[in-house]
């Protein structure tokens, strides 16, 4: 799989932001570094980015996750501010280091994932999300999701096993889903459901999207 990741990256001369997330904690694979040192073969990305629960995270994988090719780690922290502990792992291994607040009052959660998976819409949710174009989501299996917020993995646009990134990046399936979200018409599966500020980033991306396409962009209000 990771083979076939790099196949499609090297053909598009893949330069912008890799990051191994999504679905699950990253370090919990045993050769995690290997597969990022196939997928990252002959590509040259401005940023590799790993994204931990930081259950996992000590001096040693630190290290090691580096020298496969990770070039920035970001931590979530559910229980307290540990960030002191991590920034002291790092210390002599220089990786970027970054962490995301989910406790006590400061919670930072992006969506609720039972109400996604439950499938009652949200009436209310009539926005943008720019997600979709600017992220490709390729799980563990070579599919390509519509976003990390989907857990039910309801929108599958392809396989790098059979499809490049490039076919399904482009393809009808998800380009019908952008016009959609583009007009801030979240009237579909899991979408209707999912509560997730999908206007944080990737502004740039959408607004080019939907001038291509011959769109008004809808605000990214509510």
């Amino acid at each position: 799989m990771s083979k076939a990741i790099n196949k499609s990256l090297r053909e598009i001369n893949y330069s912008n932001i890799i990051s191994f997330c999504g679905f699950g904690e990253s370090l919990l694979h045993k050769h995690l570094e290997e597969h990022i040192k196939i997928i990252l073969d002959g590509i040259n990305p401005r940023q590799v980015l790993l994204i931990s629960n930081g259950d996992r995270v000590t001096p040693e994988r630190l290290k090691s996750v580096k020298e496969a090719g990770i070039t920035d780690i970001r931590i979530s922290l559910y229980d307290s501010d540990t960030s002191a502990d991590f920034i002291s792992m790092n210390k002599d291994i220089g990786l970027g280091i970054g962490f995301r607040h989910n406790y006590g009052d400061i919670l930072n959660f992006e969506v609720n994932r039972n109400e996604i998976n439950s499938k009652v819409k949200k009436d209310s949710l009539n926005r943008a999300c720019y997600i979709p174009f600017e992220i490709a989501q390729i799980d563990f299996n070579g599919e390509m999701h519509l976003c990390c917020n989907d857990w039910s993995k309801q929108n599958i646009f392809g396989n790098v096993k059979t499809n490049s990134i490039k076919e399904m990046w482009s393809s009808k399936h998800i380009n019908s889903i952008r016009d959609r979200l583009a007009q801030s018409k979240r009237d579909f599966f899991p979408c209707s459901t999912c509560d997730v500020d999908g206007c944080l980033s990737g502004k740039k991306s959408f607004d080019e999207y939907a001038q291509i396409q011959g769109l008004t962009a809808a605000s990214e209000t509510v």
